[in-house]
């Protein structure tokens, strides 16, 4: 999987991700259905890359923005360095939600499958709200390949824009991952 990994067309979806948080935000704020066409896309490439390099969480970094500059940040103010620094000031506030997301989804599958359901069969199920890192990390762990590569290409985004995962999935994050990862912060990093 690593071998073959193309790192800019991962900073494009990721690039692609930061515009639609950015949108859908700046909808509900002021313009419905906000799109502020393409002369912006080098806005959302550079706040890609940044969220590749430091391991920020796209959504994350969007609404720390929305948060701290009311109503809404125009484009040019989230590509400064004073966003950065705005970020990792405030970023403390959504750190606790991250690790209770993952702790609620290992006690649905805890609960899943004392009742007797299998991994392959709760991860497959649609009516599950697992996230793909989650899928992936379970499925790698349980030696299910062909189910967690399924998960693959979401999982190395989920991974790669957020630095709790290693301390809360601690080994269960494969080498592979990591190597992904590694491989596309040094693309992003120039």
């Amino acid at each position: 999987m690593v071998g073959s990994l193309d790192e800019e067309l991962v900073i494009a979806k990721l690039a692609k991700r930061v515009r639609g948080v950015y949108c859908r935000l700046r909808s509900r704020t002021c313009v419905h259905q906000y799109n502020p066409g393409s002369k912006y896309d080098g806005h959302w490439i550079k706040v890609a890359k940044w969220c590749a390099v430091y391991g920020i969480n796209p959504r994350e970094f969007i609404e720390v923005q929305f948060h701290v500059m009311k109503p809404y940040p125009v484009l040019q103010q989230i590509t400064t360095d004073a966003a950065i620094k705005r970020f990792f000031e405030k970023r403390k506030e959504y750190a606790g939600s991250v690790a209770n997301a993952v702790m609620l989804q290992m006690a649905a599958l805890e609960k899943l499958m004392a009742i007797g359901r299998s991994i392959r069969d709760i991860t497959m199920d649609t009516q599950q709200e697992f996230d793909p890192l989650f899928k992936y990390v379970v499925t790698a762990d349980a030696g299910f390949d062909d189910l967690s590569s399924l998960f693959w290409d979401d999982a190395l985004e989920i991974y790669m824009t957020s630095i709790y995962y290693d301390g809360i999935y601690k080994e269960l994050i494969t080498d592979d991952l990591k190597e992904a990862v590694r491989k596309v912060r040094c693309y992003a990093d120039g």
